[in-house]
């Protein structure tokens, strides 16, 4: 139970330190999508295994909503489906990489 307490802490900071740098490129005018999509594509795997994994320490009680563990759940998923899960984060960063885009175009638009 330590060390799952002890990975967690070291995931959320890690998390907290790259929305620093993220935060500096912005003000420095370096920000744009092949910068931030592996970061996204990071926060948004961390922070459901985080959740999971908070969920799974409480037991029963981390279903319930006076903990706010299941809330969070439901949150994360919103927003890995908003920002795009990390199979799309993946494709923009193997982009930027190779140079070759995985996206089809719609036709008829």
């Amino acid at each position: 139970m330590q060390y799952r307490r002890s990975r967690l802490l070291a995931d959320i900071t890690y998390m907290l330190c790259m929305q620093h740098r993220l935060s500096q490129l912005l003000d420095e005018g370096d920000y744009s999508m092949p910068r931030v999509a592996p970061t996204k594509m990071h926060y948004t795997e961390r922070a459901r295994a985080i959740l999971a994994d908070a969920r799974d320490m409480l037991g029963g009680n981390g279903i319930l909503l006076d903990h706010h563990v299941a809330r969070h759940l439901c949150d994360i998923e919103a927003i890995d489906t908003y920002e795009g899960t990390a199979t799309v984060q993946a494709l923009i960063v193997g982009r930027d990489i190779n140079g070759y885009t995985a996206f089809v175009p719609v036709s008829g638009h």
